[in-house]
């Protein structure tokens, strides 16, 4: 009941929890019940199920919209198809019936953790072994630790999305 949308509008208008209301009235002086959205995205969707707001970053605010689409038609069964074993030491274990093979993703994903668990874990030994050396009592982690943390992510992300092309 929160999300309200038009139909064939631009127009969204979604409902505020109060402690927001509250929140605004105190510190804006604003004195609404409803958040409008205007957007030309809006008009071709039916049923909005969920709207995620992201506060502003650089400028921009990002809005993620779940909405259901009728009238899905289902493509003519061709004799083709994909069977796929989700595993634990690899990624996933994939069967096409159209050609008969089998083939194996995800080694290079057990690579990428065991190399960047490795190499985090030898630059924590030696970073955390100068901050005790020196006496530090909190032991905070390094530049080096959190670009290696973001390195993994970013390698992996990158995996996993060439993976699920």
């Amino acid at each position: 009941m929160g999300i309200v949308h038009e139909q064939d509008t631009d127009r969204v208008r979604l409902s505020l929890p109060k402690t927001l209301k509250k929140y605004m009235e105190e510190t804006y002086q604003i004195h609404e019940n409803f958040l409008y959205l205007e957007n030309k995205i809006f008009r071709g969707m039916d049923q909005i199920k969920q709207l995620r707001i992201y506060p502003p970053e650089k400028g921009n605010c990002k809005i993620i919209v779940v909405y259901e689409v009728s009238g899905q038609e289902e493509l003519p069964q061709n004799g083709h198809e994909l069977s796929i074993d989700l595993g634990l030491h690899n990624l996933m274990t994939c069967y096409d019936s159209g050609n008969g093979k089998t083939f194996i993703l995800g080694r290079k994903y057990l690579a990428l953790e065991r190399y960047f668990h490795k190499e985090i874990a030898r630059v924590q030994a030696q970073w955390y072994g100068q901050q005790s050396g020196k006496g530090v009592k909190y032991l905070a982690t390094s530049k080096h630790i959190r670009k290696l943390y973001k390195r993994k992510h970013d390698s992996v992300t990158d995996y996993l999305h060439k993976v699920t092309r």
